[in-house]
């Protein structure tokens, strides 16, 4: 198993490590659950083998089933990875990167980064200034 990149303690005032350490967390977990689906998938495949129909392979089978375990790992990924994400491109655009080269290191449209910076909760505790855009003023009517 690999050691954490981030040094411990550093994630307290910093809201990308955090992200990066739950992403890690998530990450593991998610192994096991794939380690789970390759144990389920080989016995599957060795009553199938036996000449076992899937309806009667599935229904002594306890639950999670296969594709719930795969579910529930893509959904975990997903949601930590996308917290990461908008924290990185936060942290990123805090360093001051503009929104096409953050685009560019992710490989996304400067939309997508836009909608990342927009849709990023602020912290709990305050430590990030979160950029809001100027407000402009109504046009007068004619």
């Amino acid at each position: 198993m690999s050691t954490p990149l981030v040094r411990p303690g550093a994630e307290a005032d910093d809201p990308t490590a955090q992200a990066l350490a739950h992403l890690r967390e998530q990450a593991l977990a998610t192994i096991e659950l794939l380690e789970q689906v390759v144990a389920r998938a080989d016995l599957v495949a060795q009553h199938r083998a036996a000449g076992a129909p899937y309806a009667r392979i599935l229904a002594g089978k306890q639950r999670p089933l296969i594709v719930e375990l795969l579910s529930s790992a893509a959904r975990t990924l997903s949601d930590a990875g996308g917290r990461y994400r908008r924290e990185q491109a936060q942290a990123l655009a805090d360093e001051g990167l503009h929104v096409e080269e953050i685009a560019h290191l992710f490989g996304v449209t400067r939309q997508r980064v836009s909608a990342l910076l927009k849709s990023r909760t602020p912290p709990a505790t305050g430590a990030r200034r979160r950029v809001t855009p100027l407000a402009v003023e109504p046009r007068p009517s004619r």
